[in-house]
C-alpha cells in the first residue's frame, strides 16, 4: 500500500434537483466545473481557484483564498498537468429519506516540482441549468512511495 499525503482540496458535488433523466445532461460537464479550479492553481491565480470552488461548500472549508495558498504552498501542491477520468455518478439517502445524487470526479495529477498524485472533487448538479455544478468537496493528493 503506498503511503499518501492527503491535502484537503476536496471537491465534491451532489446531484439534485430535477434530475438528468427530465432535463438532460448539462452543458458544462462535471469535470470541466472542476477544471476551473486546477487550471487557476496552475497559473498560480488562488483568487480564480477560490472562485471556482466558492459555488459549494469547498472554498469556505479550505479557508477561502488565503487558506487554499498556505495549504498549496505549504505542500507544494501547484498542478502542472492532469487527466480527468470518467465522472462517477453516486446517490445517496438523506436524514429525510430523500435520495440526492452526487458526482466524483478525479484526475491523476503532476505537480509543479515533478511528483504526481491526484485531485479528486465532490460536486452536486443544482437541477437543470447549463452549469449547475456546486462543488462540495476538493481535494489534492500526493502519491507516495
Amino acid at each position: 500500500m503506498r503511503k499518501r499525503t492527503t491535502i484537503l482540496l476536496a471537491l465534491a458535488a451532489s446531484i439534485s434537483g430535477c434530475g438528468f433523466g427530465n432535463c438532460g445532461a448539462p452543458k458544462v460537464e462535471a469535470a470541466q466545473a472542476a477544471d476551473r479550479a486546477l487550471v487557476a492553481l496552475k497559473a498560480g491565480d488562488f483568487a480564480a481557484a477560490s472562485s471556482a470552488l466558492a459555488t459549494g461548500r469547498a472554498s469556505s472549508e479550505l479557508g477561502g483564498e488565503s487558506g487554499l495558498r498556505t495549504m498549496v504552498e505549504s505542500q507544494s501542491l501547484q498542478p502542472a498537468s492532469w487527466t480527468w477520468a470518467r465522472p462517477e455518478y453516486k446517490s445517496r439517502r438523506q436524514a429525510g429519506g430523500d435520495e440526492s445524487s452526487y458526482v466524483e470526479v478525479a484526475a491523476e495529477v503532476q505537480f509543479a516540482d515533478g511528483s504526481s498524485g491526484r485531485a479528486v472533487a465532490t460536486m452536486e448538479a443544482l437541477g437543470c441549468q447549463p452549469d449547475p455544478w456546486r462543488i462540495d468537496a476538493f481535494r489534492l493528493e500526493r502519491s507516495g512511495p
